[in-house]
């Protein structure tokens, strides 16, 4: 939760494409703890926990590239 309300206090200020990569890699932090946490996926190797541990960096990246190139 402390991740979430810091990256909704960084994104009030600016979105600037630093501040934007901050947000973006915060993401990337809070998908790998659902996908190893609550998901229980964290461990095993499954075709499943490699396409979700894969998932978050490649949107964070997409979303980056769709807004600042």
């Amino acid at each position: 939760m402390l991740v979430t309300i810091g990256g909704f206090l960084l994104a009030e200020g600016s979105l600037s494409p630093w501040v934007a990569g901050l947000i973006l890699i915060l993401t990337i932090i809070k998908g790998r703890i659902i996908v190893v946490h609550f998901m229980e996926l964290g461990g095993r190797r499954h075709i499943l926990g490699h396409a979700m541990n894969l998932y978050c960096p490649l949107v964070a990246i997409l979303v980056w590239v769709i807004l600042f190139l």
